[in-house]
């Protein structure tokens, strides 16, 4: 294994690599940092590699990667470096790629007598943080606090995270039942979601009383879908690129419109009036347009609904 500083000819590689592993769509994640990278490495005739930048191969081929930048004092933090991305390809992830590349930073950051090198991470990115401990990183002096604007201030672990995961596992399980069969029926629809309710409250995650709630939800974003239909099923197709979607409402959403569409017709039949969605709900990805105002919310992912940012009502309709 070679590792070595990033250069031009790299670009290509990385990005293979970095879709590899999250997805050529990347906007769900939080780390827009790469293509700023990218872009400065892609300039013409750039006359030195980007400070803190490394990739790892084997036999020619690029194994991962690690970019970081000086760190500034913003934030009250002392001076220092930070690791904006590291990557290993999934085939290398037990051969101390990522240490070594680690290892490179450090090097690089004692020739020049950088003391600290810094590393910010999403509170459920544990396997990330048993790596960087591994290599000696610890909790910082500084802390940061979130608070969620326009909800209750959940802390991310009660009722509130708890709805919303109920909600994503019930979704995927829907999703695995309606591939087993080939009713595309709308009552294969409710029996796939019964189903999935239960293999939810089977693996004792979640309480009853949120599987219930968060089942009534799904249940509901299903007649919105099919009330719907038609406008979900160009923005599936055409904005959404189902072949990228793994897993989640809009997973769903691909799956029922491909394999179901009969029976969302006949679900859509059964709504008697128009579906009203409540601040304090969960709803999956679409728009929700307030009923007072006409301001709009979109969600790109699962979340529990806020007061209208404008007017603060609490009733909503749904579109894709």
């Amino acid at each position: 294994m070679l590792i070595r500083p990033l250069s031009q000819s790299d670009s290509e590689a990385v990005r293979e690599l970095d879709h590899k592993i999250l997805g050529p769509d990347r906007s769900a994640t939080w780390d827009t940092y790469l293509d700023r990278f990218l872009a400065i490495v892609e300039m013409d005739a750039l006359p030195f590699p980007p400070w803190g930048c490394f990739v790892a191969e084997e036999n020619g081929s690029l194994i991962g990667f690690l970019f970081a930048e000086r760190q500034s004092t913003v934030y009250g933090l002392p001076p220092g470096a930070r690791i904006v991305a590291i990557a290993v390809h999934p085939d290398n992830r037990h051969d101390d790629v990522g240490t070594g590349l680690v290892n490179s930073l450090i090097a690089q950051c004692e020739n020049e007598g950088i003391e600290q090198i810094f590393a910010a991470l999403l509170a459920a990115d544990r396997r990330d943080a048993r790596f960087l401990r591994s290599l000696g990183f610890d909790g910082a002096a500084v802390r940061v606090f979130v608070r969620q604007v326009g909800v209750d201030g959940s802390n991310g672990t009660g009722e509130d995270a708890g709805e919303k995961r109920a909600y994503d596992a019930i979704v995927t399980r829907v999703a695995d039942q309606l591939k087993r069969t080939q009713d595309r029926s709308g009552e294969a629809l409710n029996t796939a979601l019964g189903r999935a309710s239960e293999l939810t409250n089977a693996a004792g995650e979640f309480t009853s009383e949120q599987i219930e709630r968060a089942s009534g939800y799904v249940r509901r974003d299903l007649f919105s879908l099919s009330e719907n239909r038609e406008r979900a099923s160009v923005l599936v197709r055409d904005r959404l690129r189902p072949s990228r979607v793994k897993d989640g409402f809009l997973a769903l959403a691909s799956e029922v419109i491909e394999r179901a569409g009969s029976g969302l017709s006949r679900l859509s039949d059964r709504i008697e009036k128009p579906l009203q969605f409540d601040t304090g709900e969960v709803t999956g990805p679409g728009t929700l347009t307030c009923t007072t105002c006409d301001s709009q919310m979109r969600f790109r992912n699962t979340g529990r609904i806020p007061p209208c940012p404008r007017c603060h009502a609490t009733s909503f309709k749904k579109s894709y």
